[in-house]
C-alpha cells in the first residue's frame, strides 16, 4: 500500500482550529469568570466593606492574627460560586470564622461590666510604622470607655444585607479568643486572577477610609471610588492601572504611591537622557546628557515623541501621576521620559529658544549607564556671599553642629541675608536650629493633627493638634531678611516655610507642592515584590500657619514668581533675583 502524506495532512482550516481549540476554551472560561465576577460585584463591594470595618474594630485574637488580604480573596472566590440570592449570607458565614459575634440580635452580645477585663483596638495609625500604634489593648471597661482614644460604645450597629447587624467594639477577656484566624497564604499571587485584584484594590480603599486624614478637605466621591477599583479587576491590565491611578490621584495626596508589580510598571530604570518640566505652557527641557544631541539644549520645547503633541501628552497623563491638580502638569511632564521598560530608539521633536524644529533621534537608556547631566540641579553652597554684604544661607542644607556654629558666625556680620528654602530639608531639627537663630518668640506651625479611630469611617476620631515649634533660644540675627520656595518644597520643605511665615518673613518664589504630615507605608499580598501591591499615603494632617488647607494648594509665597522657558535656558535664577529686589525694599 503506497503512502500518500497528503491524506494524512489536515485541512487547513480544520488544523488551525484544533489548534486553537484550548485558547479558545480558556478564553470562554475567561469570559464566563469574569461575567460571574461582574454580576456579583454589588455583593463583593458589600462584603467587602464589612470585612474591613470588621478587621480594624472587631477585638479578637483572631482578627489580629488573619491574613485579611488572603482571607478576602478566598471568600470572594467561594461567595461568586453561590447563586446570587445566597452570596452575602453564605460570605458572612466565612467572616464569622474569624469574628464569631456578627449578629442580627443586639440582646446576644455580651454587656461589659464597669470593672471587667475587656479587650478593644487602639487605632492610632493602620498599623505599627514609625511612632503609628495600632494594638489590641486589654483593660477594665469602665476606664477604657471612659478614654477618648477608644470606642465610645459598646456595640458597633452596622447593616448588612438589607438588615441592622450588631457586633462587640468591646470583648471580655474569656471571649477574646474565640474564632479562628485565617492564616493560608496559597498559591503564587497574580493581579490578573480577579478576586486577588478586589481584595488588593479593596484593601487600600478601605485603609485610607478609616484612616486617611484629609477626607473633609479634598472634594472626592470616595464612596462610590470602590466599585469603580473592584471593576477595575476585570478590564485588561493597562486599563485597570489607569483606573486605578486615576481613582487614587483625585485624593491630591502628594506624598501618595501605588506600586504595583514589574511588568505593570512603565518604569524600569530605562528613560530619555533629558529631563522635562511644565514652564509657559511649554514642555521645556531642564537638563540633558551627552546622549542628547548637541543641536538640543537647556530651555529647548520638546514639541512631540514619536509623532504625538508633548502638551497633548502631558493632558493625558496628568489626572494619574498621584499629585494635585496645581502640580499636575509638572509632574506629568516630569514623567515623560520614563515611559519606557526597554531600551528603543525614540523619535523627538524640538523647538529650539531661537524657533528652530529640530527632529532627531535617540534610545532610551538605562540609568546605570546613562552617565552626568549637564548642568548641576543643585541649589548652591551653605553660605554665599554676594555684593552689598548680602549672605545667601541655605538652612535646609544643614546637617552638623560645626556647619551650625559656622552659619552663626557669618550671618551675626551679615548686612542683609536671603534663606534659600528651596528643595527638602537634610536634616530637619539642623534646620530647627539654624531658624530659631532669627527670633526669640515662641514660633509654630499651622495646626499638625493626629488621629485615632474611634469607630468605622473615622466617625468621632480623637484628635490632637501637636505644637511643632522651634527652640526657645536667644535671638542672634537682626539683620534684614528674605526667604526663597519653590514647586520641589513639599512636606518637611513646607513645615520650615511656615515657621519662616510665623516670623513674619517675606517668602519669594513659587507656590509649594501642598502635603504635610508624617507617611504611612503598608501592602497587599506581599508587596509588588511578591506580585501584590506596596502603597504609601500621609496619615497626619497638616493645614496652613492660619488653620486653611495646605492639601491640593500649597504656600502661596508673598511675592509670586516662577522660572520661564528664558531663564532656564540663561540659568538664571529669577527667584533669587527678585527676592535681592525685595530686600533692598525692607
Amino acid at each position: 500500500m503506497t503512502y500518500n502524506i497528503q491524506e494524512k495532512m489536515l485541512p487547513a482550516a480544520l488544523l488551525l482550529s484544533v489548534l486553537s481549540a484550548p485558547q479558545a476554551k480558556a478564553n470562554d472560561e475567561t469570559t464566563l469568570l469574569k461575567e460571574r465576577y461582574q454580576q456579583a460585584l454589588p455583593n463583593i463591594q458589600e462584603f467587602s466593606e464589612l470585612v474591613h470595618r470588621v478587621r480594624y474594630f472587631y477585638p479578637n485574637a483572631a482578627n489580629s492574627e488573619t491574613q485579611w488580604d488572603y482571607f478576602l480573596r478566598h471568600s470572594i472566590r467561594e461567595m461568586v460560586k453561590q447563586p446570587e440570592a445566597l452570596q452575602l449570607s453564605f460570605a458572612l458565614q466565612q467572616l464569622k470564622t474569624v469574628t464569631p459575634l456578627l449578629t442580627t440580635n443586639q440582646s446576644s452580645l455580651p454587656v461589659p461590666g464597669v470593672t471587667d477585663s475587656v479587650n478593644t483596638w487602639y487605632n492610632f495609625g493602620a498599623r505599627d510604622y514609625r511612632f503609628y500604634t495600632r494594638r489590641l489593648i486589654s483593660g477594665d471597661y469602665q476606664t477604657l470607655s471612659n478614654e477618648g482614644f477608644f470606642p465610645p460604645t459598646p456595640v458597633y450597629t452596622d447593616r448588612y444585607d438589607g438588615i441592622p447587624l450588631y457586633w462587640p467594639l468591646y470583648l471580655p477577656r474569656e471571649q477574646a479568643n474565640s474564632g479562628s484566624a485565617y492564616t493560608q497564604q496559597e498559591e503564587q499571587v497574580s493581579l490578573e486572577d480577579p478576586a486577588t485584584c478586589m481584595a488588593a484594590l479593596s484593601s487600600i480603599w478601605a485603609e485610607l477610609t478609616h484612616f486617611w486624614p484629609y477626607f473633609e478637605q479634598v472634594d472626592v466621591d470616595w464612596a462610590n471610588s470602590h466599585p469603580r477599583l473592584l471593576g477595575a479587576c476585570l478590564k485588561d491590565s493597562q486599563r485597570r492601572t489607569h483606573i486605578m491611578r486615576q481613582t487614587f490621584t483625585k485624593l491630591q495626596d502628594n506624598h501618595l504611591w501605588i506600586g504595583q508589580p514589574k511588568q505593570y510598571r512603565d518604569v524600569q530604570g530605562y528613560s530619555l537622557p533629558i529631563s522635562l518640566d511644565y514652564i509657559d505652557d511649554k514642555v521645556i527641557v531642564t537638563n540633558r546628557t551627552p546622549y542628547l544631541t548637541l543641536q538640543v539644549n537647556i530651555g529647548d520645547e520638546l514639541l512631540a515623541i514619536e509623532g504625538t503633541d508633548a502638551r497633548q501628552l502631558v493632558n493625558s497623563l496628568k489626572d494619574i501621576t498621584f499629585t494635585s491638580e496645581h502640580i499636575a502638569n509638572s509632574a506629568a511632564a516630569r514623567s515623560l521620559p520614563f515611559m519606557y521598560g526597554e531600551p528603543k530608539l525614540i523619535d523627538l521633536t524640538f523647538r529650539t529658544t531661537q524657533g528652530r524644529v529640530i527632529n532627531t533621534t535617540t534610545a532610551s537608556i538605562h540609568r546605570d549607564v546613562m552617565g552626568p547631566y549637564d548642568r548641576d540641579d543643585t541649589y548652591g553652597p551653605l553660605l554665599r556671599h554676594l555684593d552689598n554684604g548680602v549672605v545667601v544661607f541655605r538652612a535646609v542644607d544643614v546637617t552638623t553642629q560645626e556647619q551650625l556654629q559656622q552659619a552663626r558666625d557669618v550671618l551675626q556680620n551679615a548686612q542683609a541675608i536671603v534663606l534659600d528654602m528651596r528643595g527638602y530639608p537634610s536634616n530637619l531639627w539642623f534646620t530647627r536650629s539654624a531658624l530659631s537663630l532669627f527670633t526669640d518668640r515662641y514660633t509654630r506651625t499651622g495646626p499638625f493633627v493626629i488621629e485615632t479611630q474611634r469607630l468605622p469611617n473615622r466617625a468621632l476620631p480623637y484628635q490632637e493638634d501637636i505644637p511643632l515649634t522651634l527652640e526657645d533660644t536667644p535671638k542672634l540675627i537682626d539683620a534684614p531678611v528674605v526667604a526663597l520656595s519653590d514647586r520641589t518644597n513639599i512636606s518637611a520643605g513646607e513645615h520650615v516655610l511656615q515657621w519662616i511665615q510665623a516670623m513674619n518673613i517675606p517668602i519669594v518664589g513659587e507656590v509649594t507642592m501642598g502635603i504635610n504630615g508624617d507617611i504611612m507605608t503598608g501592602s497587599v499580598f506581599g508587596g509588588f515584590q511578591n506580585g501584590g501591591i506596596s502603597y504609601k499615603y500621609t496619615g497626619l494632617r497638616a493645614d496652613q500657619l492660619n488653620g486653611d488647607k495646605l492639601i491640593g494648594v500649597g504656600i502661596q509665597p508673598d511675592v509670586k514668581v516662577s522660572q520661564t522657558q528664558a531663564s532656564i535656558a540663561q540659568k538664571d535664577d529669577i527667584i533669587l533675583r527678585k527676592a535681592l529686589e525685595v530686600l533692598e525694599q525692607l
